[in-house]
């Protein structure tokens, strides 16, 4: 569409001028200060307003008014500090308040800066091309981008923040609990391929190079854990914090990160939330690929996102996460925790990586090709990347309620609620409890000083009930919601699209990023109900209420012991639901139970050691009697709405 826009500047004759400023001396002349365009964007024939200042971090005046390239201020403060205070309380003067304010970058070698301080909480969108359409209506191409801003210092935004026709080098970025978009037009040119394994560069069928070096963390910070505080290791929340992706390459997006390995760490962090006050965030991708690719990236994976996850690098999390999919192409989502990159010892008391609350997966594009996932967890993933500490366990565990919504899109490797992890602390009947022996209690009746991270006390389940777990109560979506934590539930949807390698209400017995020295006994294990309701959709490797068993742990094991925890992977103790209301299911069947293992001879196999491949490995004969059980009650309801189904 053809948009008409006039650039215009403010006249006011200087005796006008003079009286004001003499008026306003004093009292402050913040909105003095603001250099106002109009522009006709939507083209109704009626110009709007935009607060704009533009900004040269290189060659910049701070004595200039920044009202023009020529006259570009030097740093963010300044350029912040043009624009006119904010005074909004929703989410909608928000909107109105960034969609107004323009900061527009005229250099290509500047850092993010945008701290607290130095944005005065005002909502703004940084871009590197204005005005946004030409006089012929046509949207700005890489080629007049004028902006580049760096993030190799990892800053954090201290305000709402849009990001818009912006080129980004490599580095992190925190919201810090503000609400960020990565608007159209966003790009990460030159950024490297190299984003490290320790970083969360999870292997896609052996490759690391698919994992751009661009991380973006909705919170990243460290925080003491005292229970006498109301608002314990988290800042107060009012609503939650929200991240919207529209354009871009990301290598890894968590919706929080704290680390720390000295001493001084242990005991501060690696907590987040509590709960009574939890880690409340969304995170929407809606990537358009007329600006995601082509002209807008020149990288060549294959990727928008190579890792989407819930949780942490390590440490524990109160947390209430709501994930809407409808562009995108995501490498591994995991909606909950990935692993711990350091070792769960008793004298150093670092969890396994665990996640307390509910996650929500909402997979909701206009048409199947929209949305294309590689790997999908419903709760947790087992990861470690510390091959230097040769001590300890290190895993994931989710507790709380995981459900996936999908109406469209492909996932390419099939659905599982975790790999590797651990999910759930009992059975619904108590018969049966998680084998983790670093569940985070929260203990807020005792010394919390005298334990590790501030109040937390890590111990194996307690059969006593002494130590409880406690209810979790959130207000995401308004209402107050309060979730059993000793309850854990895993609901899977599938209304639509297409699921490759099948659905499966458990968990798999082994994860490629976790080696068997380091992964518990009973890996993919789950202690709660899984529910899986196939309402349509092509699913192509068959429905399970439980697991899918795997043999790579107890082939890999070397003593006895080893091989006794991991006769038993892929678990579920608890009752599974199976409903088929419709859909296309392959041959594979529909199964209340799990995916077992076939008995194996003595001799050699291949197997994955979470690094690589090894051939001719040693393996002793096993029935496999016990890996992907189901100890509870298994439900199957086929109860089709469509009477040709078959």
């Amino acid at each position: 569409m053809y948009r008409k826009y006039i650039h215009h500047h403010i006249l006011i004759p200087r005796i006008i001028t003079l009286l004001t400023l003499f008026v306003v001396m004093g009292v402050g002349s913040a909105w003095a200060q603001t250099h106002t365009e109009e522009y006709d964007y939507d083209g109704d024939g009626v110009k709007e307003a935009y607060n704009v200042v533009y900004l040269n971090l290189g060659s910049g005046d701070n004595s200039k008014d920044g009202a023009s390239v020529a006259n570009a201020v030097k740093d963010w403060a300044t350029a912040y500090g043009k624009l006119p205070k904010y005074t909004g309380k929703t989410d909608a003067d928000r909107d109105a308040a960034w969609d107004k304010n323009i900061i527009v970058v005229c250099d290509k070698s500047g850092q993010l800066s945008i701290t607290d301080a130095n944005t005065g909480k005002r909502p703004a969108t940084i871009t590197g091309a204005w005005p946004w359409v030409d006089s012929k209506g046509n949207s700005p191409v890489p080629s007049t981008i004028q902006g580049k801003v760096n993030l190799s210092s990892s800053p954090r935004i201290g305000a709402d923040t849009k990001f818009k026709y912006l080129n980004f080098g490599q580095g992190m970025l925190s919201m810090y609990l503000h609400d960020c978009t990565f608007d159209v037009g966003c790009f990460m040119n030159g950024i490297s391929d190299n984003l490290t394994a320790e970083n969360g560069a999870l292997r896609v069928e052996g490759d690391v190079s698919k994992a751009p070096e661009f991380q973006v963390f909705l919170y990243a910070n460290s925080q003491n854990f005292d229970p006498s505080k109301t608002t314990g290791g988290l800042p107060t929340q009012t609503k939650p914090v929200t991240l919207t992706i529209r354009s871009g390459k990301f290598g890894r997006i968590l919706t929080n990160r704290l680390t720390g390995v000295d001493a001084d760490a242990v005991k501060k962090r690696y907590v987040m939330g509590r709960p009574s006050s939890p880690f409340l965030c969304v995170v929407n991708v809606d990537i358009d690929p007329n600006t995601s690719t082509g002209v807008w990236n020149t990288r060549n994976d294959v990727y928008d996102i190579a890792y989407l996850c819930a949780g942490m690098t390590q440490g524990m999390v109160y947390s209430d996460v709501q994930f809407n999919i409808k562009r995108g192409t995501i490498g591994t989502l995991v909606a909950a925790m990935q692993g711990n990159s350091h070792t769960a010892t008793a004298t150093v008391g670092i969890s396994n990586s665990s996640f307390f609350g509910r996650t929500e997966v909402n997979i909701n594009p206009d048409r199947n090709e929209d949305v294309t996932i590689y790997r999908y967890f419903a709760t947790c993933f087992g990861r470690y990347t510390d091959n230097a500490n040769t001590k300890g366990t290190s895993n994931a565990a989710f507790y709380g309620k995981s459900t996936l919504n999908m109406y469209g899109g492909t996932i390419e490797s099939g659905v599982f609620a975790t790999a590797g992890g651990i999910t759930g602390l009992k059975s619904p009947d108590g018969a049966y409890h998680t084998t983790d022996k670093f569940i985070p209690y929260l203990d807020e009746g005792a010394d919390y000083v005298n334990y590790p991270f501030m109040g937390i006390k890590y111990q194996p389940y307690d059969e006593t009930g002494t130590i409880s777990m406690p209810t979790f109560t959130t207000t995401l979506h308004g209402t107050p919601e309060t979730i059993d934590l000793t309850k854990t539930v895993t609901e899977m949807n599938i209304y639509g699209g297409t699921v490759n390698g099948g659905v499966f209400g458990g968990g798999y017995g082994f994860s490629p990023e976790m080696p068997a020295e380091r992964a518990i006994a009973g890996a993919g294990s789950f202690w709660g109900e899984t529910k899986v309701n196939i309402y349509g959709g092509t699913i192509t490797g068959g429905v399970f209420g439980g697991g899918m068993g795997a043999s790579n742990y107890f082939n890999a094991s070397t003593t006895e012991a080893q091989r006794t925890g991991f006769s038993t992977v892929a678990s579920v103790y608890g009752d599974t639901h199976v409903n088929i209301y419709g859909g296309d299911i392959s041959d594979d069947g529909i199964f209340g139970g799990g995916k077992g293992l076939t008995s194996q001879s003595a001799g050699t196999q291949t197997v994955w050691d979470g690094a690589k491949q090894k051939e001719n490995v040693s393996c002793i004969a096993t029935e496999f009697a016990d890996v992907a059980k189901v100890y509870g009650t298994t439900n199957v309801t086929i109860n089709p709405t469509d009477p040709e189904w078959t």
